[in-house]
């Protein structure tokens, strides 16, 4: 970091840094939808790029780098337009098995593997983690029905008895 800000102090890029993290947070806020298009266009573009060469076993030519980085943008804004719990789910998870493939010593196929089994096991934990969410959530809505209904039938029984008396 310091080889591009050496005439910085630490102090002085930690200030920048974050006020231009407060910029882009106050900016993702107003504008959500864009800066999602945005993003996800960046990383589609990105990972079509450098995983093309991967699964197909060839090189990407320098004509033909944009064009790739262009329709993968486009495919992933698609699809996290549509899908947008679902596109961060599946991203997330290739994306974590994708940098513990880059460190694991094994050879080529036992690493395919085991990346394959590590994106699954993202996906699963992830799914699990929502399930859960929606399953509290609901024992919450439940909570608060019988809640409303116990001090519905409390006012009642109150006003049964003050007409009694």
């Amino acid at each position: 970091m310091t080889r591009f800000f050496h005439s910085f102090s630490s102090q002085n890029i930690l200030i920048g840094a974050l006020i231009c993290a407060a910029i882009f947070i106050i900016t993702a806020l107003i504008i959500r939808h864009w800066v999602i298009l945005f993003a996800s266009f960046a990383l589609g573009g990105y990972l079509f790029t450098n995983f093309y060469p991967v699964l197909s076993g060839g090189h990407l030519t320098p004509s033909f780098y944009w064009p790739a980085f262009f329709i993968g943008g486009f495919i992933f804004s698609l699809f996290f337009m549509a899908f947008f719990e679902l596109a961060l789910v599946i991203v997330t998870s290739f994306l974590g098995a994708y940098m513990i493939f880059q460190v694991l010593p094994f050879e080529n196929m036992l690493n395919i593997f085991c990346s394959i089994f590590l994106f699954v096991l993202g996906m699963k934990s992830q799914f699990m983690q929502m399930r859960k969410g929606q399953k509290q959530q609901f024992k919450k809505i439940d909570l608060e029905r019988f809640i409303q209904e116990n001090l519905k039938k409390v006012r009642y029984s109150k006003q049964k008895e003050q007409k009694s008396v």
